[in-house]
């Protein structure tokens, strides 16, 4: 990593985004798909085991998008696993949050698997569904755009209590 001026745009200024921005609007993953098995029964289980992989693949791609947050390579490699150990969730649920903005009362985990608030108590989710379901009203509440997201994203990363 090397330093270079940050252009910090002004308030009221118009205009392209900062460069720390920019690096990681393109360092932002592609959209996951969940590819639930469509031959087993939509049940409690099959919802499970579908945000389980999903969640296992999602932490792959938090790790390789960790990599692009400047800084991040800097940290010697155990600390870059105590910080992801310490802030994953955090970073998974506001990327869920963040995409949940356009539903309301439901989940989007991935392009194709939404689970509302029925699917979410069938599946013992409820809680989560909620507490998801309130922060993506506070986002919208907030017209919290995609360079604020990614922003907040890399700041829950570097603001790690390890």
């Amino acid at each position: 990593y090397q330093s270079a001026p940050i252009a910090i745009k002004k308030e009221g200024e118009r205009g392209s985004p900062s460069i720390i921005v920019s690096h990681l609007l393109v360092a932002e993953p592609e959209k996951l798909f969940a590819m639930p098995d469509p031959l087993q029964p939509d049940t409690a289980q099959r919802t499970l085991t579908t945000l389980c992989d999903l969640a296992d693949r999602e932490l792959v791609v938090i790790i390789g998008w960790a990599k692009h947050v400047p800084g991040f390579l800097t940290l010697s490699l155990s600390d870059q696993m105590s910080v992801l150990q310490s802030v994953w969730l955090e970073v998974l649920v506001l990327g869920v949050a963040y995409r949940s903005l356009g539903c309301e009362d439901e989940v989007v985990f991935a392009e194709d698997f939404v689970l509302d608030e029925e699917m979410s108590r069938v599946a013992g989710l409820t809680e989560l569904n909620a507490a998801i379901c309130q922060l993506a009203r506070r986002f919208r509440a907030l017209q919290l755009d995609r360079e604020e997201f990614v922003m907040l994203k890399a700041i829950a990363l570097t603001n790690s209590d390890s």
